[in-house]
């Protein structure tokens, strides 16, 4: 017969993932953890997991556990529970367990059932995709785009696009936005606070883009990139940043490029180049200033080509399209960085099939009907961005 677990014993916790670690039965006074919280709060009252629960309570109480001969501690996870919500700890040395194995699988851990995403441009392509992404987790998503009526080119609108978001399994929010527009952007924000509470993702997807040289890009034209793609990026942060200051798992992520300064990314098309990356220095200035309030700000671009509208429209049509990736691989990349912790992972220009690799994918033939070495790069890609093996032979 086992004997019950008692101060100084060592016990074994092991979560749904398989993941066993031996903690220390010890001091159950210890203040580190949290010092907000008073002696009767900590002292052998409670046991919470980060992201975790004990069975199907989400705390053990620490007599009842002594009461108990379990040598192992099964624990389920809890959707949603936050990080900094759950900073009661019995031991100095769970504390250490959370810090170290727990918090080092932290993107496995979490799930966005409840979260609320604000996403620009969000009727149809990459932005319905990570809409659709979040929804599968029971997301409520915000679909915040020009389009509420058909466009004789462009399939989808913002309410064909929730349609899809509550067919995933989400909640949808459909709202026609201007992004240049700052009346509008800041109307949409404190409509989707009326609605659904507050804002924990926001997603700056919005984009234009014209790949003309200086003297072929008409100022109109030009004005129009720097609203949306620059200035749109901007004015929709900072209305979203005082919201997701409430929230315990907030995220900024741009579809933008990474920084390179190579003259090769400017000399073709110089207009949109400035543009796009005014959106990749917003990523670098606001995760610096937002960093001490635990806003993640990221930026997100393909390898490849996307086969989205603007793909088939603009750049390259059927042809460029049958050599493109699809959305997906940018939503699921995505969904890897919004359930990434906000406070150990901001500050990044993330590439879609790097950020799966780290996550633990190897095949990504399901991303496209070609071999990657038939795949069209996408720009502003730096030379030395990592390859693997199995995404080059994928």
């Amino acid at each position: 017969m086992r004997k019950p677990i008692k101060l100084g014993d060592r016990i074994r916790i092991k979560d749904s993932y398989g993941y066993v670690t031996n903690i220390g039965v010890q001091c159950i006074e210890c203040m580190e953890c949290d010092p907000t919280l008073k002696g009767d709060q900590t002292t052998g009252r409670t046991i919470k997991v980060p992201n975790a629960m004990v069975l199907s309570d989400p705390a053990i109480n620490f007599t009842e556990v002594q009461s108990h001969s379990w040598q192992e501690i099964q624990l389920r996870l809890a959707y949603g529970q936050p990080w900094e919500s759950t900073k009661t700890f019995m031991t100095k040395t769970l504390h250490q367990l959370v810090k170290s194995n727990y918090y080092k699988n932290w993107r496995h851990k979490m799930s966005l059932n409840g979260r609320v995403l604000f996403i620009t441009g969000g009727s149809r392509g990459i932005g319905l995709e990570i809409g659709k992404r979040a929804a599968k987790d029971g997301a409520k998503v915000v679909l915040a785009a020009k389009t509420a009526e058909p466009h004789p080119k462009l399939p989808g609108t913002i309410y064909t696009a929730a349609d899809e978001i509550v067919d995933a399994g989400g909640e949808a929010l459909p709202i026609i936005l201007d992004v240049r527009d700052e009346v509008n952007v800041r109307d949409a924000v404190e409509q989707t606070i009326s609605h659904f509470g507050g804002i924990d993702i926001c997603v700056n997807n919005a984009s234009a883009i014209s790949l003309t040289s200086t003297p072929d890009t008409d100022m109109k034209r030009y004005d129009l990139m720097h609203q949306i793609n620059g200035r749109g990026t901007y004015l929709v942060s900072k209305y979203c940043i005082p919201h997701l200051k409430q929230s315990n798992n907030a995220h900024i992520l741009n579809l933008a490029p990474p920084l390179d300064m190579k003259p090769k990314w400017f000399g073709p098309h110089l207009a949109y180049t400035m543009a796009k990356f005014t959106m990749s220095m917003c990523v670098l200035g606001m995760a610096e200033e937002l960093k001490s309030d635990r806003i993640a700000v990221n930026g997100l671009w393909p390898r490849t080509a996307i086969a989205t509208a603007a793909v088939k429209n603009v750049l390259g049509g059927e042809e460029l399209m049958n050599i493109s990736r699809t959305p997906e691989i940018m939503a699921d990349a995505a969904y890897e960085i919004f359930t990434k912790d906000p406070s150990g992972f901001t500050g990044n220009f993330c590439i879609d099939d790097l950020v799966l690799y780290d996550a633990g994918m190897r095949d990504f033939s399901k991303y496209a009907d070609v071999p990657f070495a038939e795949l069209a790069l996408d720009f502003f890609l730096p030379d030395d961005t990592p390859l693997p093996s199995e995404i080059k032979n994928s």
